[in-house]
């Protein structure tokens, strides 16, 4: 998939089409949001070792003419540290015979693979959001407990979360990854490995294989690109 990438207008409004590269897909969704004025975390895309990773990230703007950063021109200092984890982590595959013997009916070497760096991924570029228009008290009245938000807000000059990631001049709200992401990586991962996820809301609701639920609770993202949780 290619990015177009354009000089954001604040406050315009903007729709990307799925498309292939025979010409657009019928039948497809379309991204429809609004650009804010004050919104200065870049794109990151394009990254052979991160293919979900496509959001903005904060991080300082990148050298013109580039208008986003891609595997071309993420600093290093963030990059090397990441392709390393996942080496060591294929290395420690191999070392119980991944691919040799069956570890178990339902997962494969290419499932563990593919769910560590989902969640590597997720927690290592952290995804920025607008602030929320809802109200924290839109279940006042009700006996329901409110999910918690996965929205943090981070102000300027605050040391981020990613060591590895600069320290940025702007305010910012962080989208926590989805705790279903580590769960997934969980279930698909070897036990010796002791992965460990803490304790919370934040699943993906499947219809089915490979759907996620339209807009409804506990979903990581709706066909509108209304995110609740970065599902990566």
């Amino acid at each position: 998939m290619e990015i177009a990438m354009v000089r954001w207008r604040p406050l315009a409004r903007y729709q990307l089409h799925r498309v292939r590269d025979t010409g657009p897909s019928q039948g497809q969704w379309t991204h429809l949001f609004r650009h804010q004025i004050f919104f200065q975390c870049p794109i990151v895309h394009s990254l052979p070792y991160c293919p979900s990773t496509v959001y903005a990230v904060p991080l300082p703007p990148p050298q013109r003419p580039a208008l986003a950063y891609d595997a071309t021109s993420l600093p290093t200092n963030i990059s090397d540290p990441l392709l390393q984890y996942m080496t060591n982590f294929t290395t420690m595959l191999l070392t119980f015979g991944c691919g040799r013997d069956l570890y178990s009916p339902l997962q494969t070497c290419s499932d563990y693979q593919c769910e560590y760096r989902s969640w590597l991924c997720g927690v290592s570029f952290p995804r920025c959001s607008k602030p929320s228009p809802m109200s924290s008290e839109s279940s006042s009245g009700s006996n329901a407990q409110a999910p918690f938000s996965a929205l943090q807000p981070q102000p300027s000059g605050v040391s981020p979360r990613n060591p590895f990631f600069p320290v940025v001049n702007y305010t910012y709200t962080s989208l926590l990854p989805c705790l279903e992401v580590c769960h997934a990586d969980d279930r698909a991962c070897p036990y010796f490995l002791g992965i460990s996820c803490p304790y919370g809301v934040g699943l993906i609701n499947s219809g089915g294989p490979g759907v996620v639920g339209q807009g409804t609770t506990e979903v990581a993202q709706d066909r509108w690109c209304n995110a609740w949780c970065n599902g990566n």
